[in-house]
């Protein structure tokens, strides 16, 4: 995905593998230690310095699985289900007041707000993050994907990635989502087939 993205100018973190990030002479710090085929945070890594770069790419020597992302440090996170119709469902991530970390959004550490909730604050730049994903998705292949999306209080943002099976699990939300899957999976097809 990261690679797509590169490769379509879709506005994402700029990203390094491991070998790139080694040869890299000025990181951006911060950055974000990710690892390939993970979700939920697992294996992320914030790191503010080069001591703290130098260690990770010491620990991770000849691991192909780690990359290293650009920090976006964006104050809200949405996520948008989308298809080339448009964004059918959202909601956004509000880290709980309880949160031990507070550098990402995730079901460890997060709440989410539905889109009719008065603190979604839907940002000034909603439609380019709308049109944005679609083209995340075009890249990709896809014809529905949930894309997690990072904003900053300007309205500047990025796609962090595009879920392409993403989980309801138990989530009071499941049921609502379910909904408008079912009432957009039909429409996605029929625009498919004119």
């Amino acid at each position: 995905m990261k690679n797509i993205f590169r490769a379509n100018k879709v506005t994402s973190a700029r990203y390094w593998t491991l070998d790139e990030m080694q040869k890299e002479k000025k990181p951006p710090f911060p950055l974000v230690k990710k690892i390939r085929f993970r979700s939920r945070g697992h294996g992320m890594v914030f790191i503010e310095n080069q001591k703290a770069l130098d260690e990770q790419l010491r620990k991770n020597a000849g691991n192909s699985n780690v990359y290293f992302e650009e920090y976006f440090n964006g104050s809200k996170e949405y996520r948008l289900h989308v298809s080339d119709l448009g964004c059918f469902y959202t909601c956004r991530k509000v880290r709980r007041a309880d949160a031990k970390e507070r550098w990402f959004f995730n079901s460890s550490n997060c709440n989410w707000l539905l889109e009719t909730n008065p603190q979604f604050d839907k940002p000034k730049t909603w439609k380019n993050i709308v049109s944005e994903c679609q083209k995340g998705l075009k890249a990709l292949g896809l014809d529905f994907a949930a894309f997690d999306v990072r904003v900053k209080k300007d309205g500047s943002f990025i796609l962090l990635e595009a879920n392409s099976a993403p989980s309801f699990g138990d989530d009071p939300r499941n049921a609502v989502v379910t909904r408008k899957y079912l009432e957009h999976i039909p429409l996605i097809v029929k625009n498919k087939i004119r």
